[in-house]
């Protein structure tokens, strides 16, 4: 490795990232260490503590990023790892070995015998790689990174360039690097982007399509739905039971779906990038709710009460609202907080087209039987609730034959049960046959209370759907699924686990409620964690009493010289047989077997053996083997040795 290369792509690092005091720091300490040469020595538990130390660090820093916003957070924590991985590079040059092995990055090598796990690795390589890996995540500073790039591969290059036709060799190798760098620096981004959006929409079961919304009419079995909290709402006694994020016009069969609305911009209160009037003029008392969630990619559906007049939302974003007061949210912060002002009286929405009063002409013979049970005496709305409450029960578990039409009449006609879109479809279906305008609705209720945080708990089992009606010149709710529908229901099947997984939510909140404060920087907490980490190796290093400062692992008794295993190394050295920077000492002595060396022998294997015990084996003898290896060599050297390439002490 070219000395100043690590420090300096460290510090070209820091830069690329925006943060180049720190790189520069990392770089000039890391340098410093180098040429210090400290020697200190480390056994296997020391290099298998750091590597399991870095490996910890690096999954956290991945796992803080992605959970604070997927969609970014992969490349950002990528652009963090060359300091989770530190720890290695630190203990590779403060070592009297000067090198790590393979059986210290892989648990399942960590107690192998194999010729494999002794590989020795040159950590500082891969570390180098990692550092262009992380910078070219880092695309706001193209600037610093495609020279910096140019300029450090073509150092590391240079540096193994071969003795015969290195200038080509060096310029092809010079184009691949370079080639995939930039490769990297653009691509990246996408992929990151690509992936993230696929995993939100496998993962995510919310609904996120202001336009179309699939039902489970026609569906048999247990309707399953999450215990996951995605909302957290603090509201005043009286504030509306209903949350809606969306709302639909036509129905299919299967699926309602509402016309491609165009979603204009709302316009800010003054200027005001956190405040959002959502009507103008609005008039009669105002209340406040206020809602805390986390958004998907930056964006949402806002569940909304009846009555939205303005909306806030801390840390800003961009809200764009449909003619039917479908509110989405843009380019928020990953915690949402949200504060709604609502006037209960007001309800500002559009009048009724003729997607408001359409039905499939399937269904008029089924509704035409089904108005024969209901007797208005001039109140509809009122004999459509009652027929509802009193003959029909909710459940998340149905029988049926495929068909939605099949279901939908099962439900009105035989069964007469069913779950919140069975309620809100055929109510907002039934009364459009006696010629009132209707919407079918979906979003979330209000209806379990915790006490001990003083907000409604908003879980995804409390999605629900239900009929918007139009009376008297204005839109209001009409909710018919029965008022208790998740009593106990899922408290029964979840019971005390719910609540250690609510406990875990909260403490999640919290941390996000304190990381969301505009002086909480990421850098900088970041920076304060490294600090504590060489704290740590510094402990670990100076003052635990197996870390010494010595040429090899015997103590300050003792130099590499004198050991008994570089005394024979080196008079087999004399004799030419010389062993190479890369091989291990048991790899050493498989080849010489291969190439019939005369001077080998028992003694000399037993000796091979002691010396990786007494080097790496944490609980070994040391004085016993130090006093068995001189025995070996001495015996070995007068059996296998001419007198001539004896090296004297």
């Amino acid at each position: 490795m070219p000395p100043f290369l690590i420090g300096l792509s460290l510090a070209w690092w820091g830069f690329c990232i925006d943060d180049p005091w720190l790189g520069v720091a990392l770089g000039v300490m890391l340098e410093i260490l180098r040429i210090a040469k400290l020697q200190l020595a480390f056994d296997n538990s020391d290099y298998n503590a750091t590597s399991d130390l870095a490996g910890l660090l690096s999954i956290g820093v991945l796992i803080y990023f992605m959970v604070s916003d997927f969609r970014t957070g992969m490349l950002r924590g990528m652009s963090w790892l060359p300091i989770s991985v530190l720890p290695l590079a630190l203990v590779q040059i403060a070592s009297a070995e000067g090198h790590l092995r393979m059986r210290h990055f892989f648990y399942s090598l960590r107690k192998s015998k194999r010729l494999l796990a002794d590989k020795q690795v040159n950590f500082l390589y891969p570390y180098f790689i990692l550092l262009l890996l992380s910078a070219s995540t880092a695309t706001t500073q193209l600037a610093w990174f495609l020279p910096g790039a140019i300029g450090l591969s073509g150092f590391a290059l240079f540096s193994i360039r071969p003795k015969h036709r290195w200038l080509l060799t060096w310029i092809l190798l010079m184009m691949v690097a370079l080639g995939t760098a930039g490769g990297l620096a653009f691509s990246l981004p996408r992929i990151q982007m690509i992936f993230g959006d696929l995993f939100v929409e496998w993962w995510s079961s919310r609904r996120l399509d202001p336009f179309q919304t699939q039902t489970r009419i026609g569906d048999v079995g247990k309707v399953q739905l999450s215990e996951e909290i995605v909302w957290r709402v603090s509201a005043p006694p009286t504030a509306p039971r209903l949350l809606m994020d969306a709302a639909y016009t036509v129905f299919d069969g299967t699926t309602w779906r509402a016309r491609v609305e165009t979603f204009k911009v709302v316009p800010t209160a003054r200027g005001d990038r956190e405040n959002f009037l959502l009507v103008e003029d609005s008039k009669g008392t105002t209340e406040e709710l206020r809602i805390d969630g986390y958004s998907e990619r930056q964006s949402t559906l806002a569940p909304l009460p009846a009555g939205a007049t303005s909306l806030r939302i801390l840390q800003g974003g961009i809200v764009r609202m449909n003619p039917l007061r479908v509110v989405k949210l843009f380019d928020t912060a990953p915690l949402l907080r949200l504060r709604v002002q609502y006037t209960p009286s007001q309800n500002a929405l559009l009048p009724p087209s003729k997607s408001e009063l359409f039905m499939l002409p399937r269904f008029d013979g089924l509704f035409s039987r089904v108005r024969e049970e209901i007797h208005p005496n001039g109140d509809v709305i009122r004999a459509v609730r009652k027929f509802f409450s009193e003959k029909f029960k909710y459940s998340l578990f149905l029988e049926g034959a495929n068909g939605s039409t099949k279901n939908l009449e099962d439900f009105l006609t035989r069964s007469r049960k069913g779950h919140c879109e069975y309620f809100a479809t055929a109510t907002a279906l039934l009364l459009r046959s006696f010629g009132i305008p209707t919407r079918y609705a979906t979003g979330y209720s209000l209806q379990e209370f915790s006490s001990a945080h003083n907000q409604y708990i908003v879980r995804m089992s409390h999605a629900h759907a239900w009929a918007q009606v139009y009376v008297n010149q204005r839109w209001e709710d009409l909710d018919t699924t029965p008022s208790r529908w998740a009593e106990g229901e899922f408290l029964q099947e979840y019971g005390v686990f719910r609540s250690f997984l609510d406990w875990l939510s909260w403490q999640w909140y919290q941390f996000n409620l304190w990381r969301s404060k505009d002086e909480q920087d990421t850098g900088t907490w970041l920076i304060v964690g490294g600090v504590l980490l060489f704290g740590w190796l510094y402990w670990r290093v100076f003052r635990r009493p197996r870390a010494k400062m010595a040429k090899i692992a015997i103590g300050t008794s003792h130099s590499k010289k004198d050991a008994p295993y570089f005394r024979a190394e080196e008079a087999l050295a004399k004799v030419g047989y010389l062993r190479h920077d890369h091989e291990t000492p048991r790899r050493w002595l498989a080849r010489l077997h291969s190439e019939g060396c005369p001077h080998l022998g028992p003694e000399f294997s037993s000796l091979v053996q002691g010396h990786e015990e007494y080097s790496y084996h944490p609980n070994a003898d040391k004085p016993r083997l130090w006093a068995k290896m001189g025995s070996l060599f001495e015996q070995w050297q007068k059996i296998h040795l001419p007198t001539k390439s004896l090296v004297k002490h």
